[in-house]
């Protein structure tokens, strides 16, 4: 309960933060000035991403976390993540595709914000551990009746790949694949953890497929419902 408090009171200042960065970054500035400004927002959002983990995680850990189950479009939802990322795939020159099962319903009952919040975690993931080649985002489904069934969501990157003994600690919270991945790359080894947590509340599962060299595939699936099928049943 402490740290979900005090997690929650270190956002309030942040946001003040990044609200006036936004503002300067609007004014004029020269070159080394905005490298400067580019450089605090940066960091800024790192921190309010990290302080959003632990509060979340805090919250299930305390059993008062709650998914909020609304009709969304989950296809519209990827599409959205991959364009935030695009200009980082692009820097790195990378390729970013993002491939949409011709059968997925146009609306599925789920918590926009969490699966939101996975895809960001897996793609940045990825992002972050590819040097060259693609990245491709896949959403599947696998039908169970015509109310109901399983999102299958899968993240290819090119990158470095993992080791078996790398893959068994990558879902526990504070920890790194290895112990240079945090002084190469930054991150606490939380966002994984989440992302695990957050499936299981869905009623799903998550897993790694990956060879050292060959590049990993992050893969998650959970049971939704189809919106408006039981309505429409109803009134036949």
């Amino acid at each position: 309960r402490f740290l979900a408090h005090v997690t929650h009171e270190m956002r309030n200042p942040l946001n003040g933060v990044l609200g006036m960065n936004s503002l300067l970054m609007k004014s004029d500035l020269d070159d080394k000035q905005r490298k400067y400004l580019d450089l605090a927002q940066s960091s800024a959002q790192m921190l309010l991403a990290l302080c959003n983990d632990v509060l979340d995680l805090a919250k299930i850990d305390s059993g008062r976390f709650e998914l909020h189950q609304e009709a969304h479009d989950v296809a519209a939802i990827a599409r959205e993540v991959v364009q935030i990322f695009q200009p980082q795939a692009a820097i790195k020159r990378l390729a970013l595709n993002c491939h949409i099962a011709q059968d997925l319903p146009a609306r599925l009952l789920c918590d926009r914000l969490r699966i939101q919040q996975l895809l960001m975690n897996l793609l940045g993931n990825a992002l972050k551990f590819t040097r060259r080649g693609a990245i491709d985002i896949t959403l599947d489904w696998l039908a169970e009746t015509e109310a109901a069934g399983q999102l299958v969501v899968a993240v290819r990157d090119t990158g470095s790949g993992l080791s078996e003994e790398a893959q068994a600690r990558l879902f526990q919270e504070f920890t790194q694949a290895d112990s240079s991945v945090a002084q190469t790359h930054g991150g606490t080894g939380l966002g994984l953890a989440l992302c695990r947590s957050l499936v299981e509340l869905m009623g799903g599962e998550i897993g790694v497929t990956s060879a050292p060299d060959q590049g990993s595939t992050f893969r998650f699936a959970g049971p939704l419902l189809v919106d408006g099928v039981e309505e429409l049943a109803e009134a036949a």
